[in-house]
């Protein structure tokens, strides 16, 4: 491709010459006679790829200052035509470009030597540049931690890996020494860094500690090599964070010394062992089981512990556990001393060539077994043993007794028993079976009603325990039918006489509402026709503290307990709807908690009596009116804190609680009293009276 060269020359007939020798070696050629116009031509021609700028225009520093402002911007090769061969041309342009120069009407040669030797420099300065850039790019996002340092530790780059690695930024670490932001937890690991360095030139998979900048501790395995820069010596190293390869194989360790102590210290006896049966490890559990000590039987053929006719009667298979099925079988086998115990074996392969086998003891199985026949005998539980296989099923007398039967009346199959069984119980009864032997659950138990021989229904629980094969398949079940009956009954009228007294409460609480809204009705109207000679507010707020006790009692359904901040809401508020008060602000801190009747009542008249308190002697005209409640309990002392807080005019600080001036104050501490608290008085900022009084044992969050 042709390239095309830009000619800034000021003087024609050299520019007709020189263009004629660049054109003859295939350059293409632009020229301008203006300074000015060098930057805008090569703005706007991109296919410009090399100037020859003169620079014996009028102004050389001109020139200069034009070339600059070109290679800010343009990546390109710049030559300067000289006057003459002089020290102060061409220390000028050397501190513009390093592309040459060359002296105006200089031969033929030497102009073209000149500019093939400038695109040879610009095309090695660009190849450097990308090769840089790449190296950059690389270093910048390699994910592994890199950094440069002095050797001194003085910080000169780092890489986002770094930034990941320890949290610190390049602005965070740039021009500080390591010591400075204490990034080495053992500093020896650094002793170790630069002894290694300066005796071998670099160092490879250094495990270290370091401190990041959250203050947390990650390990990272370090390699590093000595560089030069500046003609200075310079630590590059590589960090690979290996934190989580650290806790995992610590994890391992700690994995496989459980297992270890989980294998030593089971109650069965294991032995591993290769696909030809010789044995490799063994448990303490197999060593007291078999009276063969570990050097015994590590090493040694499994057959050891089976007579040779039991072994040809019942072989092992290895060809099934090799193959990944899990095989499970009662043996017979013999130990040392010559004594042969019944054993449940369990062998699958746990890994290739590896295969492990369980040893269960069934001598006390066996003895427990006849135990258990005496006991189940004896018992009020029914025994049934169900064949999966065949459907048949064994009842023991007991069954048949609980439903009126003589054992003889009725066979030993599971259909006939299932027809005993409720019709509307039936289906979930079966579902009950079958999700348990699907494995859909770990336990059996079934609650539903049979036929007894009389007609009527008996209602029974069944449990049960499935035996499964090798395969997975359930062949046996076992289990009690247990008669519950007399249970049901009894719970019956249990719940009946709980319903009872459930309306007999709500009757209650239903005709106290109403007499004490009845009582509200008639102060009301001895009120009226009293005017102003007597005032029956209090009494009457009094009796609506009550009432809304027991008005909440009927809505809830509740007979023993009251939620307090819904309480506090309604009767508040009913209290300063009363035409002497002016509009309050009511504000509510409260826990949520439900308190018994004895609580409530009392704390309800003392909240009455210091809220109207409030709106007789507190509150003024020129202060918004509020009051403010909250509750908040103490664990530490088991009590409860109730807080009263009205805005006003300050309440005085001996109340005199006692007098006969105070009659509600006198009531408040009565109430007080009934709860076993105190009464804790402050009239600064606001009049606040605190109540603290110990968590009632009904109390429910």
């Amino acid at each position: 491709m042709t390239k095309k060269i830009l000619l800034v020359e000021v003087e024609a007939q050299s520019a007709l010459s020189e263009t004629k020798i660049l054109q003859k070696h295939g350059f293409e050629v632009r020229t301008t006679e203006s300074m000015e116009h060098a930057i805008p031509l090569a703005y706007d021609d991109p296919e410009i790829s090399l100037i020859i700028l003169d620079t014996s225009l009028e102004n050389e520093d001109k020139a200069a200052e034009i070339a600059r402002g070109i290679l800010s911007t343009h990546s390109i090769p710049v030559v300067f035509l000289i006057p003459q061969p002089e020290r102060r041309y061409t220390d000028k342009v050397r501190q513009v470009t390093g592309y040459g120069f060359v002296v105006k009407n200089s031969d033929e040669f030497i102009l073209i030597e000149t500019i093939n030797t400038a695109f040879r420099l610009f095309a090695a300065h660009q190849a450097t540049i990308e090769s840089e850039a790449k190296y950059r790019a690389a270093f910048m996002t390699s994910p592994d931690s890199i950094n440069i340092n002095r050797m001194d530790g003085l910080y000169v780059d780092i890489n986002e890996g770094f930034t990941a690695l320890t949290g610190y930024t390049r602005d965070e670490v740039l021009g500080k020494l390591s010591s400075d932001i204490d990034i080495w937890a053992q500093p020896e690991d650094r002793t170790r860094l630069i002894e290694g360095l300066k005796s071998e030139g670099s160092v490879d998979d250094l495990e270290s500690l370091f401190r990041c900048k959250d203050g947390s501790l990650k390990t990272g395995l370090m390699s590093a090599r000595i560089v030069t820069i500046n003609s200075e010596a310079h630590i590059l190293s590589i960090t690979r964070d290996i934190t989580s390869k650290k806790e995992t194989e610590r994890q391992l360790k700690k994995s496989e010394h459980r297992f270890r102590s989980i294998f030593e210290q089971a109650a069965d006896g294991i032995l591993i062992g290769n696909n030809q049966g010789i044995i490799t490890d063994t448990n303490l559990s197999m060593i007291q089981l078999t009276g063969y000590s570990r050097e015994e039987l590590i090493g040694s053929s499994i057959d050891i512990l089976f007579k040779p006719d039991k072994l040809a009667e019942k072989p092992l298979r290895y060809d099934l556990v090799s193959s990944g099925t899990t095989v499970q079988r009662e043996r017979s086998i013999v130990t040392k001393s010559g004594k042969e115990l019944p054993v449940m074996m369990n062998t699958k392969k746990v890994e290739d060539e590896c295969l492990q086998a369980i040893f269960h003891d069934l001598s006390e199985l066996r003895e427990s077994e006849e135990r258990f026949r005496l006991a189940i005998e004896g018992s009020r539980d029914g025994l049934w043993d169900w064949d999966l296989t065949t459907n048949e099923a064994f009842y023991s007398d007991r069954v048949a007794a609980m439903l009126g039967y003589e054992p003889e009346e009725l066979s030993n199959t599971r259909d006939e028993w299932t027809k005993l069984i409720h019709p509307e119980d039936r289906q979930t009864a079966a579902n009950h079976i079958d999700e348990y032997l699907k494995g859909k659950k770990d336990f059996y138990e079934s609650t539903f009603r049979m036929q007894a021989k009389d007609g009527s229904y008996r209602w029974i629980t069944a449990r049960g325990k499935a035996l499964f094969n090798q395969n997975g398949t359930p062949t046996r079940f076992v289990g009690f039918n247990t008669d519950i009956t007399a249970h049901k009954e009894q719970t019956a009228a249990v719940e009946q006489l709980l319903s009872e007294k459930e309306h007999l409460l709500q009757e209650v609480n239903h005709r106290v509402k109403n007499n004490l809204a009845m009582v509200s009705s008639l102060i009301n109207l001895k009120q009226s026709t009293l005017k102003e000679k007597v005032d029956l507010a209090d009494l009457k707020h009094q009796i609506n503290a009550i009432r809304i006790v027991h008005d909440k009692l009927h809505s809830t359904q509740e007979f023993t307990s009251i939620d307090f901040q819904s309480y506090c809401r309604e009767l508040l508020a009913e209290i300063f709807s009363n035409p002497a008060s002016p509009p309050v602000e009511l504000k509510l801190d409260i826990i949520p908690l439900s308190l018994p009747v004895k609580t409530i009542i009392p704390l309800g008249l003392i909240i009455n009596e210091i809220a109207t308190n409030a709106i007789k002697y507190g509150f003024t005209p020129d202060i918004q009116a509020r009051f403010t409640v909250r509750m908040f309990r103490d664990p530490s002392r088991h009590q409860l804190s109730l807080s009263l807080t009205n805005s006003g005019r300050r309440f005085e600080q001996d109340p005199h609680l006692r007098t006969e001036e105070t009659v509600g104050l006198r009531l408040v501490d009565a109430l007080i009293n009934q709860l076993r608290g105190n009464l804790q008085l402050k009239t600064e900022p606001e009049t606040n009276f605190t109540i603290v009084f110990p968590i009632p044992e009904e109390e429910t969050l």
